[in-house]
């Protein structure tokens, strides 16, 4: 029975403690915000206290607060000689996110980012056929990731839209297809293009609400990817196109959790089941839930195993690319 403590109770530190709750391997021992009502219905320690949450009897910290928080209450805890789970983006910057993992190194404890879409069946499928070259070459990628972020989202947050503290649409909606790529394809070695737009909120965000890139990838991998959180009313798709020269293969819906089209060189698509449900927040979805999927795989991890499907080194690689694309913002 691990000991845990989760600070940032928004809507994703809510659903870590529906999964800590649920776990027989854990307890969920103290909460910490800064705002009292998101915490007063726990029955564990709670504080609005980071210096005083951290001082408890815990094992595991889950990182869920702000995004530009992150590395500065991961490596706090790092210090204090605790495993970390980071919500993801793992940092908002290249530097700090490496700092966290030196940090975990040196301390010998134990770091995941929290980037659940890797768990996804239909993820792991593709995995398995670009390991097993079903593919062959990889010509070309297209991902649309066409979500909808409105005032519902923005509304009542002091860091949402705030480029310092919220970093981006990219880092905020999107590093979860940053890190599925790196993940399928490799790290990214060169940026042909990039350009981004806000359309419809400058009342909103202080950056982008929309991209168009183009990149190339290891393995020169070719990636157009397009965003945009200014789809109507509701998110419309997220998908992942992949040319290769022996086969093409499209997985999609909102959070890409159905395959669209697969025609396969002497391939039989085989029956995919557990399809993940979407996040339920207020007004819109989110990603994937795959959150107890981590969980198990990190708690083999602290039983001695290696990791499987997580890398923190990946969690890295993801927010240096996100940082190396936004350098091209005008």
């Amino acid at each position: 029975m691990y000991k845990v403590g989760i600070v940032g109770l928004g809507f994703i530190g809510k659903k870590h403690a529906q999964v800590i709750e649920n776990h027989k391997n854990l307890e969920l021992k103290a909460v910490c915000d800064i705002d009292n009502q998101k915490i007063e219905h726990f029955s564990c320690f709670k504080t609005s206290s980071f210096d005083e949450f951290i001082k408890k009897d815990l094992e595991i910290v889950i990182i869920a607060t702000p995004n530009y928080l992150h590395a500065e209450h991961s490596i706090q805890a790092l210090k204090n000689g605790l495993h970390v789970i980071c919500e993801k983006p793992l940092a908002l910057k290249s530097l700090d996110a490496l700092q966290m993992i030196e940090t975990a190194n040196f301390h010998q404890k134990k770091l995941f980012c929290m980037l659940q879409n890797r768990y996804s069946p239909i993820v792991q499928w593709l995995k398995s056929l670009i390991l097993k070259n079903q593919l062959g070459k990889i010509f070309w990628v297209q991902v649309n990731c066409l979500w909808n972020r409105d005032e519902r989202y923005y509304q009542n947050s002091d860091w949402k839209g705030k480029l310092s503290k919220d970093g981006g649409v990219l880092f905020t909606q999107f590093s979860h297809f940053t890190d599925i790529l790196i993940y399928l394809f490799g790290h990214l070695t060169s940026i042909q293009n990039a350009r981004f737009w806000n359309f419809n909120h400058q009342k909103m965000i202080e950056f982008e609400d929309t991209g168009c890139l183009n990149f190339r990838l290891a393995n020169h991998v070719e990636v157009n990817f397009n965003y945009s959180i200014s789809s109507y009313e509701k998110n419309l798709e997220s998908s992942i196109t992949i040319l290769g020269e022996k086969g093409t293969v499209k997985i999609g819906g909102q959070y890409m959790n159905e395959i669209l089209a697969c025609n396969i060189e002497n391939y039989n698509l085989p029956n995919i089941d557990k399809i993940p449900t979407a996040n339920q927040y207020d007004g819109y979805q989110g990603s994937a839930s795959n959150h107890e999927l981590v969980y198990e795989e990190f708690l083999h991890v602290l039983s001695g195993k290696p990791a499987e499907i997580s890398s923190i080194t990946d969690a890295f690689y993801s927010v240096q690319m996100i940082e190396e694309l936004y350098k091209r913002r005008i």
